[in-house]
């Protein structure tokens, strides 16, 4: 994963983004991580009625490592900072909602 800094016009107002993007060579650690978080929830589930949700950093990370065209959003500057990533090519925001069940 990379980290970086973009500024960007945002409804009419001047952004700085902190990004992390991602590429295939990390898609091994969000495996990792992924499978990691499985074995927490099946051990959880064994001494409670519930499990643990997949935290956001593992979900928004994985949307963008599959979603190429997309970054996530680690910071923002400006009064505008309601979303997870962005698409880099269009500028448009977006928020990812994930959960657990099973």
């Amino acid at each position: 994963m990379k980290k970086s800094f973009k500024e960007i016009m945002l409804e009419g107002k001047k952004v700085k983004l902190a990004l992390l993007t991602f590429d295939s060579s990390d898609r091994a650690k969000i495996k990792e991580l992924f499978m990691q978080w499985v074995k927490l929830n099946i051990g959880l589930k064994k001494i409670s009625t519930r499990g643990i949700n997949l935290p956001e950093s593992l979900s928004e990370s994985a949307f963008c490592l599959f979603f190429k065209d997309h970054a996530r959003v680690i910071g923002a500057s400006g009064g505008i900072s309601s979303f997870d990533a962005i698409n880099l090519k269009t500028l448009k925001r977006v928020e990812l909602k994930a959960t657990s069940i099973g």
